[in-house]
This record gives C-alpha cells, structure tokens and sequence, in this order.
C-alpha cells in the first residue's frame, strides 16, 4: 500500500510501505539481463536487473509474456517464453514500459571452420572446431562416426579428437538441444591413406656414377611425387625407349677397325618410374657411401628410410679380340667398370 505525500513546491513521490520511494510517474529500467541468451524452446531462468520495478505487471520477451517473481524494486526472475532470434525484454509497471534489453535465442550451431582438416585413418586428430551456437553441444561426429572424445571451449569454439575412419573427405558436425549443424564446405575432415612404407631395395648396392636400375617394394606409393636418394631427389621418368643411332664413323673397314657410334639414349637417366601402389622403379643418381631412400605422397614420406650403398665396381672382362697376334696387334677389350 502506498501513501501519498504533497508539500507545496516539492515533488509528488510514493512511499511504499517498505520505506522505499521514488518520483511519481519514473518508468522502469533495465540495465542488465542474466544470461542474455537461451534456447528457442524457452524455459531459461533469467535475471533482470534496473530500477522502479516494483508493481511490475508484465514482462515481455518480444512480443511474448513470460512468468515472472518481482524480487525487489531492482530485479525481477522471469522464465523466457520460446521465442527465436533477439527478442527485446520489456517491463511494464502501472508508469510504464521501459526500453528493451535484448535477449538471444539461439539456434542450430554452425561450424565454419576445422583445424586441422585433415588426419590419419586411424583417427586421433586433435581437432579445433570453430563456429557458433556450441553452448549445450551433446555430440560431435566425423561423418557418421562420433567423436573419440570433445571439449566444450565456448560458445563460438569445440576441441574434438577425431575418430578412426576411411580415406576420403567427411563433415563435421555438432549438435545441441538446438539442432545440428549443417553440411558445409567449411566443416569438412579428409581422412588420408596411410603414408608409404620401404621393405625392400633390390639390388642395394651400385656403383659411384649412378644408372643402376633398382626396384623398390613396399606400400601406399600411389600418388607418388618424389623419391630421394642420398639427398638427391629424384622426378618421374618416362619408360625408357630403344636408342637410337645418329651416326658410325667410319662406315666401313677391315676387321678390328675401331668405330665411333654416336646417338641418344645409351645410358640410363636417374628419375623413378611409379608401376604400382607396391612398386617403384628407379634409375641411380650419381653417389657415395650409404645413402638413405625415401619415398613421398601427398599422405607422407616413408619412415624409417631404406638405405643404399654406392660402392666402387671391380672391373670385369667380357672378351678380348682378336685372342692372339704379334706384337702391336690391336686388341678390343670388353666389359664393365672400365671408367
């Protein structure tokens, strides 16, 4: 019960029985809402802090009432009502309505971001998921698996271990009492094959110059971009093709006659050709000493590298012609590791 008193030149002000009072006709004030954000279903306990709002006898999230206790004439506890998008909290009291304090309903979240986005198939990515409306989340899945485990951070950011999957790319999604995201561009995970494996080598040794052909066994070559022997990285080759002759000089004689061949494709070029997922072939480069062997895919390098030994070549004799003759007969010897 209020009672009213007037002195001449003073103000008209109410006295409340509790030994408040105030101006006649001061409308209500809000100066801050606790939380300011709740779900679009409603049912959040909010905290509405201001002035004048005793004799409050409405309290409006948007458009909608809600429930409401005035506690004292500086805060009032409402219930939202549902609702979507900012809704203004308004109070009405018998001198008014004062101005709106926005309240956030939110909505479904949305990831716009995964970092890193791309993992092994055998999952255990430490993912940082960013985006909006995480508050609440309940699950997080890669594709249609859930999450080895996740962090609510904030609102706006979720940390995920990413789980085991197949190789190719999936989505990220997160889900609240809200909704679930959406698919996006932004929220994909690519799962990548496992990087290559080396088990074998063969032969594992060759000379000094280079242009031995080796075979190199192992697992996941596909896709692959470089091998790297000692530190020498190696690019694709073609098949090797037939030489061919461009010129014989001289074009005639006698038996024993020494001739000049000169053409292309003589000697091996160093590169790698790819043959299979389990298969490389490849051409030396020139060396020394032990050189370690690797091989890269987008996926990786292999690890731990193979190795292979440049080592000097004993010379060997294939034929000597003519076998005999007097002194000062010229002889042709042929072989190998001759240089």
């Amino acid at each position: 019960m209020a009672r009213l008193g007037f002195r001449a030149g003073r103000r008209l002000s109410i006295r409340y029985r509790s030994g408040a009072s105030r101006p006649l006709g001061a409308r209500p004030r809000i100066s801050a809402v606790s939380p300011n954000t709740g779900p679009s279903a409603g049912g959040t306990s909010v905290t509405i802090t201001g002035i004048n709002f005793t004799d409050a006898t409405a309290i409006n999230f948007g458009s909608n009432s809600a429930a409401f206790t005035v506690v004292s004439d500086t805060q009032i506890t409402a219930t939202s009502p549902a609702g979507s998008g900012t809704a203004f909290i308004t109070v009405t009291t018998p001198e008014g309505v004062s101005f709106g304090f926005p309240f956030v309903y939110a909505g479904a979240p949305v990831v716009t971001g995964v970092s890193p986005n791309s993992g092994p198939l055998a999952g255990g990515t430490n993912v940082t998921i960013s985006g909006s409306g995480f508050t609440g989340a309940t699950a997080v899945v890669f594709g249609a698996n859930p999450a080895a485990s996740f962090t609510f951070v904030s609102a706006s950011q979720i940390t995920a271990v990413s789980p085991s999957g197949v190789a190719g790319a999936i989505n990220v999604r997160v889900t609240t009492p809200e909704g679930t995201s959406a698919i996006a561009a932004g929220n994909q995970f690519t799962y990548l094959s496992d990087a290559p494996t080396i088990t074998a080598v063969a032969p594992n040794t060759g000379d000094l110059a280079g242009g031995t052909s080796v075979v190199i066994i192992g697992t996941n070559f596909t896709g692959v971009t470089a091998v790297n022997f000692g530190g020498t990285v190696l690019s694709p080759i073609a098949a090797p093709g037939a030489p061919t002759v461009a010129s014989i000089n001289p074009t005639s004689g006698a038996a024993g006659t020494p001739v000049t061949i000169t053409g292309t494709g003589f000697l091996p070029v160093a590169g790698f050709t790819f043959v299979s997922a389990t298969q490389i072939n490849v051409v030396t480069p020139a060396g020394s000493g032990a050189a370690n062997v690797t091989v890269t895919t987008p996926n990786g390098t292999s690890a731990p590298p193979a190795t292979f030994t440049y080592a000097s070549q004993a010379p060997t004799v294939a034929s000597i012609n003519p076998t005999s003759g007097p002194a000062g007969t010229l002889v042709t010897i042929t072989g190998t590791g001759f240089a």
